[in-house]
């Protein structure tokens, strides 16, 4: 279930069965990270990835919690900012091309 990101000091961790269409809403947790999001559509052939991420660890951990969302219309993947800090919470919007995204919740250091 886990995956090395490219970043050497990174830890991913990403939940199975992330691919989402439009209309989509996810509750995903991990141990130290939680997120929710829905997949909105609109005109123009854009999707847009709403919601909010949580660090869910102190912050002796040195782990962040961040959600990141793959377009795979257009190839291009966007990055929340990171919640850092037990109980930190970020809003964010991701936006691409097309009619569905990847979406993941990862903890990184």
């Amino acid at each position: 279930m886990g995956a090395v990101a490219p970043a050497a000091s990174a830890r991913t961790i990403t939940p199975a069965g992330a691919f989402g269409p439009c209309g989509q809403t996810r509750d995903v947790y991990l141990s130290g990270a939680e997120a929710h999001w829905t997949i909105n559509c609109g005109s123009g052939n854009k999707v847009t990835v709403n919601g909010w991420v949580k660090d869910t660890n102190g912050p002796d951990d040195n782990q962040c919690a961040q959600v990141y969302a793959y377009f795979p219309y257009s190839g291009t993947t966007k990055y929340s900012a990171r919640a850092c800090g037990n109980g930190q919470t970020v809003n964010f919007a991701l936006s691409g091309m097309g009619t569905s995204a990847d979406v993941y919740l990862r903890e990184i250091g």
